[in-house]
């Protein structure tokens, strides 16, 4: 078997590429720059709107559709009729949109198709790293707000009853007796 694998230097693609060869399988990648493909694999440079070379004796191919929108979608997916496609597409494609339209078209071209409808992806998460890192010494940086992060001493919580009304803290809990009260 021989797998073409589009997107194969991006955060999905590079680890297909990489369970794949793990697994024994042949891997052909689509790539438009050749110096950054993955090592070990086929290499075919090109775009993902015209892949007639690189699909030439594959058995299936994992689709990244890069585009947010669906035009061009036939050509692209015409040299993989009757071949496994699975198409990374997303939840909303359930709503319509451009991913539903690829979805569609994957449908027309083969009976054989997967649609991996993800909400998120956890590696693409690894590029907030550096804003999530503290801020360097000098920098000011933001206070936290917001009811976990204000002492209960704050006037924020206080009670807007006036003082007359305002509970005897510690008559608060049905265990405890009144605290004697001074009188002059």
């Amino acid at each position: 078997m021989k797998v073409l694998v589009t997107g194969a230097t991006g955060n999905t693609g590079r680890h297909v590429v990489s369970g794949l060869r793990d697994a024994g399988i042949d891997v052909r990648v689509l790539v438009r720059d050749a110096t950054k493909a993955p090592g070990k694999v086929e290499v075919v440079q090109g775009d993902i709107t015209d892949t007639a070379d690189a699909a030439e004796g594959v058995d299936a191919v994992y689709l990244v559709w890069p585009f947010y929108k669906a035009e061009g979608i036939d050509k692209t997916l015409k040299p993989f009729k009757d071949k496994k496609i699975v198409y990374v597409s997303s939840a909303a494609a359930e709503d319509g949109g451009f991913w539903s339209e690829v979805e569609d078209a994957v449908t027309r071209i083969t009976d054989d198709w997967t649609f991996l409808r993800v909400t998120g992806l956890a590696t693409n998460t690894l590029g907030w790293i550096p804003q999530a890192k503290p801020a360097k010494s000098g920098r000011r940086t933001a206070k936290p707000s917001g009811p976990s992060s204000t002492k209960r001493t704050s006037p924020r919580w206080r009670s807007k009853r006036s003082p007359k009304t305002t509970r005897n803290r510690s008559t608060s809990s049905p265990d405890r007796k009144p605290s004697p009260r001074k009188t002059k």
